[in-house]
């Protein structure tokens, strides 16, 4: 372990490892210094950022966010960009993820190419198709489930299923999909989050606990009496 070169410095001494050390300090982190990768939190980002495009094309709406690769990488993109799936398989279905990435040649990474990339991992088909690994250094925005059946992207039995975490500023509260997403991050003391429900949470001993438990317990009931007239309906 050691001081590193600060940037901006007259010395320009800094190279891209010194920057991405310092850039930490800019970035959530968990009570083990890991970053908190993901998407920043816009209207859109709310909404879903990978849609059904024209044939067998997903199109990723604009968005900023962080990857992890030896330290923070910021990645922007500024417009709708399309990124082309393989046909159909020709039977079964079959799960494609789709990443955004930031290639690089330079050890310790060794890529074949410099330079930010949309990517499809394209799935095996199956009768009960998994979701292909994301590649080390990736961020995973979207799977998409592909039927036999399907000709584009917008026919019956193609699904989209948004799966890209949120980034947050260091001290910001987090913001996470589901419980289960919320309960595999370790939160230092006192760190604050929310669901996608709205439902909040705050680290005590290691543990998230609800600031107002009494909302939820209420809240909760609320959802089991409408679930029961669904069912009774």
């Amino acid at each position: 372990m050691t001081l590193r070169n600060g940037f901006p410095a007259v010395s320009d001494a800094a190279d891209q490892f010194d920057i991405r050390a310092a850039l930490r300090a800019t970035t959530a982190q968990d009570a083990n210094g890991n970053i908190k990768t993901g998407v920043s939190i816009t209207a859109k980002s709310l909404t879903g950022l990978v849609t059904a495009g024209n044939g067998m094309n997903s199109d990723i709406a604009a968005f900023d966010a962080v990857t992890n690769r030896y330290g923070p990488v910021w990645l922007s993109n500024d417009g709708t960009i399309s990124v082309k799936h393989a046909a159909a398989p020709s039977a079964n279905s079959r799960i494609d993820l789709i990443c955004i990435k930031q290639n690089e040649t330079a050890s310790p990474a060794s890529d074949p190419t410099d330079g930010p990339e949309a990517i499809i991992v394209t799935g095996t088909p199956a009768v009960d198709p998994v979701t292909p690994a994301t590649p080390e250094g990736a961020l995973a925005l979207a799977r998409v489930t592909i039927p036999s059946t399907a000709t584009s992207m917008t026919s019956t039995g193609v699904i989209y299923e948004q799966m890209y975490p949120f980034t947050a500023s260091a001290g910001a509260d987090l913001l996470f999909r589901s419980e289960t997403e919320k309960d595999a991050w370790t939160p230092w003391e006192g760190q604050k989050c929310r669901l996608l429900d709205g439902n909040e949470y705050q680290a005590k001993s290691g543990v998230w606990v609800s600031p107002n438990p009494a909302f939820h317990d209420m809240a909760s009931t609320v959802q089991q009496q409408q679930r029961f007239a669904y069912a009774h309906r």
